[in-house]
């Protein structure tokens, strides 16, 4: 249940939220994650072996790139893994949907956008350097 005010009057009035489908939705996100770590890890840890001794500079340096790039979305994927799997913790333990940042209520719409969102998107904006 997520509280939002509709006034300044009344603070506490409830809006709910689909708690079922938002876990549903970080299942399904975290699985997705999962194979692709599988194969993004894959692709970070695979020696070009198939490369033989003495190709040229350019060969090297493509090949570099590539385990470079693929090193960079394995970082990312874990990471959103990580959020996901916090979002999880935050649904099991009843924070969901609070702000980590400043304990407000994340917006109902923030959520069904990012179920992840673990910050309202001042805190969000804020901690990107964002000026609003």
């Amino acid at each position: 249940m997520i509280r939002t005010p509709p006034d300044a009057t009344d603070t506490s009035i409830d809006v709910d939220i689909d708690i079922d489908e938002i876990r549903r939705r970080l299942t399904a996100e975290r699985a997705e994650l999962l194979g692709k770590l599988s194969t993004v890890g894959e692709d970070a840890t695979v020696r070009r072996s198939d490369v033989p001794d003495g190709i040229g500079e350019t060969e090297h340096l493509v090949s570099a790139e590539r385990q470079d790039v693929s090193s960079r979305v394995l970082a990312l994927t874990r990471h959103a893994l990580d959020e996901v799997d916090e979002a999880l913790a935050r649904l099991d333990d009843g924070t969901y949907g609070d702000c980590i940042g400043c304990g407000a209520q994340i917006s109902p719409d923030r959520l069904d956008a990012i179920p992840a969102a673990s910050c309202c998107l001042a805190c969000q904006s804020s901690r990107e350097g964002i000026t609003r």
